[in-house]
């Protein structure tokens, strides 16, 4: 697998959505490409959002596709996002272990 194909599977299906992670779910995920000035940074500048943090069309959820500031107002930023992915990404190429989201009842 190349580089870039591994780190958007682990985006997608190994960590999932950052938030839905940061509040104790785990869910598959899209990847979210980070802009600047409406462009694409590049293709490893990204990270996984779910539908409904991605693009969701309903707007008592604040999804990323409606308005940055509000984004991340709500969220928190989206380069802390990327370093967090980042951060276990580099965690799993170290121990081959995918970050599981552990339950606990």
């Amino acid at each position: 697998m190349k580089p870039l194909e591994a780190w958007i599977y682990f985006c997608k299906f190994d960590y999932g959505c950052v938030i839905c992670r940061r509040q104790g779910e785990h869910s598959y995920a899209e990847y979210h490409h980070r802009l600047s000035g409406g462009r694409r940074i590049g293709d490893f500048d990204g990270f996984g959002l779910c539908p409904t943090h991605h693009q969701s069309p309903n707007r008592k959820i604040v999804g990323r596709d409606h308005n940055l500031k509000r984004f991340e107002k709500a969220h928190g930023p989206e380069v802390e996002m990327q370093r967090e992915t980042e951060r276990a990404y580099e965690q799993f190429k170290a121990t081959k272990v995918a970050p599981v989201m552990v339950k606990f009842a």
